[in-house]
């Protein structure tokens, strides 16, 4: 099989470089890689199913930048494109398999004629053949529904064999989760080790500098609403219950410099979820919306890419009574002191906006999807809009 795949794979580029040889010529510098990868799913809960080594077979189809865009040179002049992945898990009978394509870019730390290196990363969507089922397939805790989200990134050392044709080995993690939409929702954290073969022509005459850019002088100020949902449980049970939704609103000031765009703010979330489980069990009699929400303070972080950006949070929440006073689903012994989970939290996602930041920030409209984690934790999926005045 592994040999049927590697004579395939060095077929496949013999003919896309006949193919692309005009493009080539052109400057107009199309790639394809190909990897094969081996890991090992991290044990991070005691009743996982047995496993042994996942592995991997992903081709890239990329196209570099050309600087036709400013953000080309800001980003080292990436590659761009879409990955197709296959793998399992290490347990076919009850983690089977999976396939995912996803938007992924490959960003250069440095580049000779021979030798460089580089960092792979991609978000999207995957799908598994044998999630948990409560009739078929109850051993899978990791995997509790179809599709899931997938993020992965990746260190590269690179080798240029031929003009055309490069080496590669390095190390990968990917994460596999269903944002709490679905329990069980332990999700997958795969640690790879990855050989690859690329088509990828050696690229001459790149700019050396880079614009520079200083910090607006000015503040913007931002307001954010969206809604979540997910399943009111822990990790792993109770099971088929019920998807409740999370309002969520911010406000928030920003600055921005050249293709980074940093801010700080405050969060508020109301729990659909908590509130039913507050008003059923009669607690707190009328502090039932109260306490409810989660109140939160945050920084964030946005790698601008003409109207879209890559965004990631880190949060501290200074009121989060459920879960730190009453939640069900925590030990009892931790319920009387507070834990990372309970303070910590993280976002992180895309926004699309209507007009580039670069040349608009004020009276500016996006809209972004996002997983909401509680330290490592998912809790759910979010989809918002934000303006920036």
């Amino acid at each position: 099989m592994k040999k049927s795949i590697g004579i395939l794979c060095i077929s496949f580029l013999c003919v896309f470089n006949a193919y692309t040889q005009d493009s080539v010529s052109q400057k107009q510098t199309y790639l394809l890689r190909f990897h094969a990868s081996q890991g090992k799913v991290i044990n991070n809960f005691k009743e996982l199913p047995p496993y042994s080594n996942s592995q991997y077979f992903e081709c890239d189809l990329l196209r570099n930048t050309n600087g036709s865009k400013e953000w080309h040179a800001q980003y080292l002049f990436p590659e761009i494109g879409v990955s197709f992945l296959y793998g399992n898990l290490g347990n076919d009978s009850i983690l089977g398999s999976m396939y995912s394509a996803y938007p992924t870019w490959y960003f250069h730390v440095f580049r000779t004629r021979k030798l460089g290196a580089l960092i792979k990363a991609g978000v999207g969507f995957a799908y598994f053949n044998s999630p948990f089922n409560i009739h078929t397939n109850q051993k899978n805790i990791i995997i509790g529904s179809h599709i899931t989200n997938i993020t992965t990134f990746s260190f590269l050392l690179r080798y240029q064999l031929t003009q055309s044709i490069q080496l590669s080995s390095g190390v990968s993690f990917v994460h596999f989760s269903n944002g709490h939409l679905r329990i069980p929702n332990v999700g997958a954290n795969d640690l790879r080790y990855s050989l690859g073969v690329h088509y990828a022509p050696m690229r001459e005459n790149l700019p050396k500098a880079r614009k520079t850019y200083d910090w607006d002088t000015t503040f913007n100020f931002n307001v954010r609403i969206g809604m979540g949902l997910h399943e009111m449980a822990g990790t792993i049970r109770p099971i088929g219950g019920k998807l409740f939704p999370i309002y969520c609103a911010a406000a928030y000031v920003s600055k921005q410099k050249g293709i980074h765009n940093m801010y700080v703010g405050l969060h508020a979330k109301y729990y659909e979820g908590f509130y039913n489980y507050i008003r059923i069990e009669d607690l707190y009699p009328g502090s039932e919306h109260v306490k409810s929400m989660v109140l939160s303070s945050f920084i964030g972080h946005e790698f601008l890419v003409g109207r879209w950006s890559f965004v990631q949070e880190i949060a501290q929440k200074f009121y989060n009574p459920f879960f730190n006073d009453i939640s069900p689903y925590q030990p009892v012994e931790q319920k009387q002191k507070i834990t990372a989970k309970n303070i910590l939290s993280a976002r992180i996602g895309f926004r699309y906006y209507v007009l580039k930041p670069a040349m608009q920030q004020k009276n500016n409209l996006a809209v972004g999807l996002f997983i909401k984690t509680n330290l490592a934790q998912s809790d759910y999926v979010e989809c918002n809009v934000s303006y920036s005045f």
